[in-house]
């Protein structure tokens, strides 16, 4: 297992759970697909338009109020589709589940493929090629959930009939809690 005693910032900075296996998998899939869909949302949310909130606000809604009644409902395709294809990136990820979770013994679908075709040498293929088909299978239905969210986008579209400006949204005192984070993720 993951040893605390190597390394030159496991001293300083312990983590909090164990890196190997399933906790270290989690993590490791959210640090390198996170970013794929916050590029998705956040485009997202630059094309919306800013009247809404502004309106809203100024008609006495809050600003949780504005976000689960204006901004979700718009966000939802953005969501599904950045949903489906942080989970197809997750499923069929090879690397991270050989390296951080098979010391512990947690094998996903895409090494077991590789052990099949290991182990089993030519007699394993149609146990690799069962495990790629449950692999399909599992991933197809949210590719397409993803696919039917993007064509359909424009039913979530708000049409108005005069240009509006870009205006930014003030984040209060979390913009630096925010940049501490995504500073210290990657």
């Amino acid at each position: 297992c993951w040893n605390p005693s190597t390394g030159l910032l496991n001293n300083i900075v312990p983590l909090p759970l164990e890196l190997f296996g399933f906790g270290g998998l989690t993590l490791l899939f959210g640090v390198a697909h996170l970013p794929i869909a916050f590029l998705m949302i956040e485009d997202k949310l630059t094309r919306l338009d800013p009247a809404l909130r502004e309106a809203a606000r100024m008609a006495g809604a809050s600003a949780l109020s504005v976000a689960l009644r204006i901004e979700l409902p718009l966000l939802r395709p953005t969501l599904l589709a950045s949903f489906g294809i942080a989970f197809a990136l997750n499923a069929s990820s090879f690397a991270i589940p050989a390296w951080i979770g098979a010391p512990e013994r947690v094998f996903p679908l895409t090494y077991k493929v590789y052990q099949a075709m290991q182990v089993g040498g030519v007699d394993g293929i149609p146990q690799a090629s069962a495990y790629s088909l449950v692999l399909f299978g599992i991933t197809l239905p949210l590719l397409g959930m993803s696919a039917w969210a993007s064509r359909h986008e424009r039913r979530y579209a708000v049409v108005t009939g005069k240009a509006s400006r870009i205006a930014a949204v003030p984040a209060g005192g979390r913009d630096f809690v925010f940049s501490q984070l995504i500073i210290g993720i990657f």
